[in-house]
């Protein structure tokens, strides 16, 4: 253990105690940019993984808390790794940009701003920063991801869907990892199979006949079983997973 642990803990919300050795070390630089720039009038900017949206560790998770409570403009700029990472074509990576300015005391509350996980060449690398626009969020509830999201009606659709009590996983009785074959091994089972997050699209489906070309040919990773009273829930939760709403979703707390 660091000799400067509780020292970290009482000046750092990312120190917290459920902070392992293991931890991101970039997390204190972002709690440093509204630590060490003035109060009333200031700007910071910060090249971070994109970790900063989705990661859901307790280091994560308190430090978007402490961000929630800073006044001021933030903003997260998102970036894919292809065709062009942030950093061209030497350094493969999905990266965030965070910047934070502070403005004047009449706005006490926090803004944060956010967009979509985008996609550039390097024949617009010139014109980047003039090209991005973003979005506020209509609430600022990002303990547990920064979402990515494109506009205001996306930005209200969150809203709405987040301040609903009821979940998604009301409708079923279990929800347990199983092998691929147990769909075809549960062909009339009531049951909605979830694998892999293909690339930022959800991989749903149902139980089916195995086809005799694909025998043998599986993924050695296990699916999500979700396993529903009866036909009619499963059809519904299908429904739901497979949609459009649920691909945005996916893409706005996606990796």
């Amino acid at each position: 253990m660091r000799s400067d642990r509780r020292e970290l803990e009482e000046n750092y919300a990312c120190a917290s105690r459920g902070a392992s050795t293991q931890s991101d070390r970039y997390p204190f630089f972002i709690e440093l940019m509204w630590k060490l720039t003035r109060t009333d009038l200031s700007a910071a900017a910060l090249v971070v993984p994109l970790s900063i949206a989705y990661q859901t560790r307790p280091q994560f998770v308190a430090l978007r808390k402490a961000i929630r409570k800073v006044a001021g403009r933030w903003r997260f700029a998102f970036f894919d790794r292809e065709p062009h990472a942030l950093f061209g074509e030497d350094v493969k990576t999905r990266n965030a940009i965070v910047f934070h300015r502070r403005l004047e005391p009449s706005q006490p509350e926090p803004i944060i701003e956010t967009g979509p996980l985008r996609k550039w060449t390097s024949r617009t690398r010139d014109a980047l920063f003039r090209s991005i626009a973003y979005t506020a969020l209509e609430t600022t509830e990002i303990d547990e991801g920064i979402p990515k999201i494109d506009g205001a009606l996306q930005s209200h659709a969150l809203a709405v869907l987040a301040a609903r009590r009821d979940r998604l996983s009301d409708f079923w009785l279990a929800a347990t990892p199983v092998d691929p074959l147990a769909a075809f091994e549960e062909q009339h089972a009531p049951t909605v199979y979830i694998a892999s997050t293909a690339y930022n699209f959800l991989n749903v489906f149902r139980p089916h006949v195995q086809p005799r070309e694909s025998r043998g040919l599986f993924t050695e990773n296990p699916v999500l079983a979700i396993r529903c009273a009866d036909e009619v829930k499963a059809q519904a939760i299908f429904a739901i997973l497979s949609s459009r709403l649920i691909d945005l979703l996916v893409v706005a707390h996606s990796r």
